[in-house]
């Protein structure tokens, strides 16, 4: 049986060491950051993805709002973080390294 291809996240060079304008980051590093904070709880990622309807805008929503849909203190702490970006470029970058 043929083993299958690992899925890499593609994005460009130097995009998670940007500020938070979450408009100029990369839909790819969005996708990581958020799996970082919620991939054990699918139901809260489908929420995020229901109120947003741009991923991006949900890493500079205000706190309450995403209280408001069922995220907790800490996984809505950990979305608004100022490394969050920086933590998901280092998940690409090291899944790049891999192959």
């Amino acid at each position: 049986m043929a083993r299958a291809r690992p899925f890499v996240f593609i994005c460009r060079k130097g995009a998670g060491r940007m500020k938070k304008d979450a408009g100029d980051v990369s839909r790819a590093l969005c996708w990581v950051a958020l799996n970082l904070v919620l991939a054990e709880w699918p139901n809260r990622i489908k929420k995020v993805l229901e109120k947003f309807s741009n991923l991006s805008d949900a890493f500079q929503s205000p706190r309450e709002e995403l209280l408001s849909i069922g995220l907790d203190e800490d996984e809505a702490a950990r979305l608004l973080s100022s490394d969050i970006f920086d933590r998901a470029q280092k998940e690409i970058d090291r899944a790049r390294k891999k192959g």
